[in-house]
């Protein structure tokens, strides 16, 4: 138990301890060892001889108590080695013994501050009410109760530094303390402290914690968590299902079929072409057409033929490199390349550099004669583009030719110059038989074939009849900025529009939403169609006829379909185009029209174009502005520079086709067209929003146009 110097009755036993020692067994005796006492004031330290700094004597005034002055906590004892009591930023005391004596001194704004014992050691004895001894600051050989020996480890034992305060007075001094431990000068401990509480001194043994107590523990009450219905879903909830989309499904043919599969968790029956469809009203149904178009649809169970439809359209390819049907190459200064050709805009300067994998689909001849298409991808970089170090003058700085110049390497022969096989053979010197088992297999490069077949577990080259594969970027899409503000991603044109109107189709038509289909009397319908990129032009594209035939046979499902019928479905529906537009990009501000600048994370974007690119209208405007209001969703409007071109979407061509009333709205983003863009990280959840609001409430809005 420690007891406060200041009580009489310990002047005598105080002059005689030995505070050097450590605790005694039972049966020890102390170590002999004398001790002096030292004089209790510094005029009796002045006449045996000792220095004493007179800024270091600091007046004390007792509480009539015995209590300390009123702001000071009272000291106390530190056993170094344990952790101390007052929070993190305290004395770090693992360079010491345990059980160290030492004496503390607290203050509310000042950080624990410990003396360790020195070697020899005297007791502290009470001293003048007027005159008190600075204990915490000054050097150690003029601390009462401590020898000038001090310790070997000294100089880690001092003190904190002090800053000196000169001329200044007690009452104004700072308490501004720098770490424990600094080194520093011996004399250099010029702070002075108004008042000190008396020191108390004693043993600190080593603190063994107590036992915890057996507490009976009872197992926790799980709750389940509430089933989140979409609707209550946050725009910012949508980012990182779109972004494991964008980075899972790198080609047309896997975002395609992961889309399909999706559908089908959520009740949607698969259709194809070459059957006979058998309909029923509230069905959800589903068919592709080449692997790289889907269309999805929703039959209301109040539907009747003629009624209209409330559709959805993007497209689902992507700017890529595909291979040639040939791709395999000369090898040059020891490089294997492969050849392939730009899809689009592909192959531009973004390109250069970049990880790039590959994938697609494979079609295999399996043992049964049957021959199905499988998907694979090597999402590992496999191939680069290199660009020419800017050392080399003109040559580097393009323009460049895509044929000869922006050729990927994929590895490395040096056979012609190790010794080792022959030298490559010309690859265009080779005829290129298609026909033949195991004949495409030759006309690819070795290795990619070995890799491909490895990636399907294919033991059997000659089993390959075929394969599309394109070169993707591997880097997966990201959340970015300080505050996750956007998405970085590859192949967002027009993924982006696709993969959110799939997902506002499949919470319109959930049965936990008053949306479903059993209150509707029109067809909910989503298309994705391939080929945008280059024009739309093939049976897959939009000027195909997917979606004509489409409608026309769900007519036909529930009555002989007629032309008549056909016009009037078209003329009562109403058709979203939805394609990604452009996004206002702060360091080109003059590029874009003032007050037709988009920007992130703020809404749809409405896309209006007095050249016809877009099929946007007053009419068409005014009935999406009407869903957006209902769903409490905000537009935008972008509409290019007349000295700049504009892009097109699938919208004009489908609305001319079919007569279909349209409009042009898109995600915005940035960097279109390059191999790696950006959106933000709402906009996917945005653009689920509005396209859910189209097609809950276009049957409701489209009453308010009708003559």
């Amino acid at each position: 138990m420690t007891k406060n110097v200041y009580d009489p009755s310990l002047r005598k036993a105080a002059s005689t301890m030995n505070l050097g020692q450590p605790s005694l067994g039972k049966g020890e005796q102390p170590a002999s060892r004398p001790h002096e006492e030292l004089p209790a004031t510094a005029g009796e330290l002045r006449k045996q001889g000792t220095k004493v700094d007179t800024a270091r004597i600091l007046p004390i005034r007792q509480q009539p108590n015995g209590g300390h002055q009123s702001g000071w906590e009272q000291p106390r004892e530190v056993s170094f080695g344990q952790p101390s009591t007052y929070g993190k930023d305290l004395v770090d005391t693992s360079a010491f013994e345990p059980s160290t004596r030492c004496i503390t001194f607290d203050h509310p704004t000042v950080h624990d501050t410990a003396i360790p014992a020195a070697n020899t050691l005297h007791p502290l004895r009470p001293f003048d009410s007027s005159t008190y001894l600075n204990p915490a600051f000054p050097p150690l050989n003029y601390l009462p109760g401590f020898s000038t020996t001090l310790p070997s480890r000294q100089p880690d034992y001092l003190p904190p530094r002090l800053d000196p305060l000169d001329g200044v007075q007690p009452s104004s001094a700072s308490t501004d303390f720098k770490p424990f431990g600094t080194r520093v000068d011996r004399g250099d401990y010029a702070r002075i402290f108004p008042h000190y509480a008396p020191p108390r001194i004693g043993w600190a043994p080593p603190q063994v914690p107590p036992k915890p107590p057996k507490i009976k523990m009872e197992p926790a009450k799980v709750q389940a968590e509430p089933v989140k219905i979409e609707s209550e879903r946050k725009p910012i909830d949508y980012a990182k299902p779109f972004c494991e989309f964008l980075t899972n499904n790198p080609t047309v043919f896997h975002a395609v079929d992961t889309i399909a599969k999706n559908l089908e968790k959520h009740g949607y029956s698969k259709l194809s072409e070459r059957d006979a469809w058998d309909l029923k009203k509230g069905g959800k149904y589903y068919l592709e057409r080449n692997g790289s178009s889907l269309i999805a649809f929703a039959i209301g169970d109040k539907y009747e033929p003629g009624n209209g439809a409330a559709m959805l359209a993007g497209h689902i390819d992507a700017l890529t490199a595909k291979l040639k049907p040939i791709p395999k190459l000369d090898t040059k200064a020891g490089y294997v390349q492969l050849g392939v050709a730009p899809y689009a805009g592909a192959l531009n300067s973004t390109w250069w550099d970049r990880d790039l994998g590959i994938g697609g689909r494979v079609l295999v001849k399996e043992s049964s004669g049957k021959i199905v298409t499988k998907l694979v991808k090597l999402d590992w970089p496999i191939a680069r583009i290199p660009t020419l170090a800017p050392h080399f003058g003109a040559a580097a700085n393009g323009p460049f030719n895509p044929e000869t110049q922006m050729v990927p390497i994929i590895g490395l022969d040096n056979s012609d110059i190790s010794g080792y096989g022959n030298a490559a053979i010309d690859a265009a010197s080779k005829p290129s038989l298609l026909g033949g088992a195991g004949a495409f297999a030759s006309t690819q490069p070795e290795r990619l074939v070995k890799a491909i077949a490895g990636e399907l577990g294919i033991s059997d080259h000659g089993s390959i009849v075929n394969w599309e594969l394109e070169l993707f970027d591997t880097q997966p899409a990201t959340l970015g900025g300080l505050g996750k503000e956007f998405i970085f991603a590859g192949r967002i044109d027009d993924k982006l529009c696709s993969w959110a109107a799939i997902q506002a189709l499949l919470n319109s038509t959930s049965t936990s939403t008053s949306t479903s289909t059993s209150s509707s009397s029109i067809i909910k319908l989503v298309a994705l169609f391939d080929d945008e990129e280059i024009g739309s032009g093939l049976r897959q594209g939009a000027r195909g006829n997917l979606l004509p035939s489409t409608i026309s046979r769900i007519i036909d499902a529930f009555t002989p379909c007629t032309p008549t019928l056909t016009s009037r479905t078209f003329a009562n529906s109403f058709l979203l185009s939805a394609d990604v537009t452009h996004a206002v990009n702060p360091n080109f501000l003059p590029a874009y029209l003032p007050q037709h600048s988009p920007r992130l994370n703020t809404g749809l974007v409405v896309a209006a174009d007095s050249n016809g690119h877009m099929t946007t209208d007053a009419v068409s405007t005014a009935v999406l502005q009407r869903c957006a209001d209902r769903a409490g969703q905000r537009l935008q409007v972008f509409q290019i520079r007349n000295d700049s071109r504009s892009g097109g979407t699938v919208g004009p061509m489908l609305s001319a086709a079919t007569g279909v009333r349209a409009v042009d709205a898109g995600i915005p983003q940035l960097s279109m067209h390059s191999i790696r863009a950006t959106t933000g990280s709402e906009d996917p959840g945005l653009g689920v929003k509005m396209f859910e609001g189209f097609l809950d409430n276009y049957e409701e809005v489209d009453g308010e146009f009708r003559k």
